[in-house]
């Protein structure tokens, strides 16, 4: 998605959103070991210093 320079502000809030999920994967691996991986996305509002995040 991109933005023109007067959509920051519609693009601060699209990254605040995105914050907000986590993905979580559960599977086996091929000698049936479980492997589990849980990501949040905080990564998206590394430069944006006025979002409030929410607490974990």
């Amino acid at each position: 998605m991109m933005f023109e320079p007067h959509e920051e502000t519609a693009q601060t809030q699209v990254r605040a959103e995105l914050t907000t999920l986590r993905l979580q994967v559960k599977a086996k691996d091929i000698y049936q070991n479980h492997i589990a991986v849980v990501r949040n996305f905080r990564w998206f509002v590394r430069h944006a210093h006025a979002v409030a995040l929410p607490q974990e």
